[in-house]
């Protein structure tokens, strides 16, 4: 009991109301990136375009994320990071509010690379705040964070499926649906958007005014200690054989998962509007509604499991869930009942992907600052794939996600299966 108190004692009580801000703003995040992807089809109505071409949406913002990315590897050295995460957010709350007000398609492209950039710069900046502010057992809070996402994931299908009419021509009430009604509607999600996002930057700004956060070191650190320590980490990192190409390969496959996971928030709403079952705009929403909870659900899960199985046993089992709910998804493309399920255990599944691929790579690879920014990079250029290539043929085809999702998933799944294997055969277990 007095152990407990004394390290209550030790949190800075401004760490902590940073925390909080960084974790709600994470959950707004959540929710800005999958807004899109729920009303694609109603955009693609309010800019006249074909659903083809409103499918480069996802691959420009992720334009903007890769330079955005990168700014947030370099920008400590001449800005101060809580102005840069700042000005980021409210340039992504701007451009998102306005998002159905725009008067062109290519307005509304350059505001998405924008908003693109911002979310780079939060997404490059985030995890390592709170882990500089809870330098020991800062897996609880990066846990934390994660969910907080996946709530806001949650959140955005839920509260958009009343405002969206999808490809229907009428309205409940038998009246024809114009553009300017869609307007209307879409402002409530995206208005919405603009409202939450707004909360941590004028939080932070208050905070910057009245107590700056400042990256202390902990004098009680053992500093002697702390850099034996590194020096016998990076000794392991030199002795392992091949290290930097094992770590490529591992972070191509986390890559390309991550990248279907991301294709499927974006575009699965679309393709259940234009498939043969035809769903409603707002039974697509639900749809996935049921994806992101279940998305939420499966990291808590999975933390119990990972105390009793290896990062690698747990990729192993996710990987045959994933490929078994996109055939299940594809096979019941005509059932509804059919389509939740598989929605939803994609949804768990594809949700650990990312924490246990880092962990895997932690537990045989050894992890550092400049991997981290590789595989952010590396995600970045796939996440620019799958657009593309909807983009030419999704309108006429919608199940041509469902194809991309499961070759996309072998790939990253064969990937894995080598790294794995050539790691067995080195005795680097």
């Amino acid at each position: 009991m007095g152990n407990l108190k004394s390290r209550l004692n030790e949190i800075d009580p401004y760490n902590l109301i940073y925390s909080i801000i960084l974790l709600f703003n994470n959950f707004v995040h959540g929710y800005n990136a999958t807004i899109i992807g729920t009303t694609l089809v109603d955009l693609s109505f309010v800019y006249n375009v074909t659903l083809n071409t409103i499918s480069y949406i996802s691959m420009i913002i992720y334009f903007g994320f890769l330079i955005g990315s990168l700014v947030a590897l370099t920008y400590k050295r001449w800005l101060n990071r809580q102005l840069t995460v700042i000005c980021a957010n409210i340039l992504s709350m701007v451009v998102m509010t306005c998002v159905p007000f725009y008067s062109t398609i290519g307005i509304a492209f350059f505001a998405m690379v924008l908003n693109g950039f911002g979310m780079g710069v939060w997404v490059g900046s985030c995890n390592s705040w709170l882990v500089e502010m809870w330098p020991t057992g800062n897996a609880i809070i990066l846990q934390l964070n994660y969910v907080m996402y996946g709530i806001g994931t949650i959140i955005a299908p839920s509260i958009s499926a009343p405002f969206i009419y999808g490809k229907a021509e009428v309205d409940q009430w038998n009246q024809t649906i114009t553009i300017p009604m869609r307007i209307q509607s879409l402002a409530v999600p995206f208005g919405f958007n603009g409202i939450v996002q707004l909360i941590a930057p004028v939080v932070l700004s208050i905070l910057y005014v009245k107590n700056r956060y400042r990256y202390v070191v902990n004098k009680n650190d053992e500093t002697e200690s702390d850099a034996n320590e590194q020096q016998q980490k990076t000794k392991r990192q030199n002795k392992i054989a091949w290290r930097k190409t094992k770590l490529l390969i591992s972070g191509l496959a986390l890559a390309i998962v991550v990248a279907a996971k991301i294709g499927y928030v974006t575009y699965s709403s679309a393709m259940f509007q234009y498939m043969e079952i035809k769903l409603s705009a707002s039974q697509s929403a639900h749809v996935m509604t049921t994806f992101t909870a279940l998305y939420t659900i499966g990291p808590l899960i999975t933390a119990f499991v990972s105390i009793k199985l290896r990062p690698d046993h747990i990729l192993s089992y996710h990987y045959v869930l994933i490929i078994g709910s996109l055939v299940l998804i594809y096979l019941g493309q005509n059932q509804i009942i059919l389509i939740y399920l598989g929605s939803g255990i994609l949804g768990f599944s594809i949700s650990v992907m990312w924490p246990a691929m880092i962990a895997f790579t932690e537990y045989y690879l050894k992890l550092n600052d400049r991997v981290n920014a590789i595989y952010c990079f590396l995600l970045g250029i796939f996440n620019l794939i799958i657009p593309f290539i909807l983009s030419q043929t999704f309108y006429s085809n919608p199940l041509i996600l469902i194809y991309l999702e499961l070759t996309f998933i072998i790939i990253s799944l064969m990937l894995f299966v080598i790294i794995r294997t050539w790691i067995g055969c080195t005795n680097l277990v």
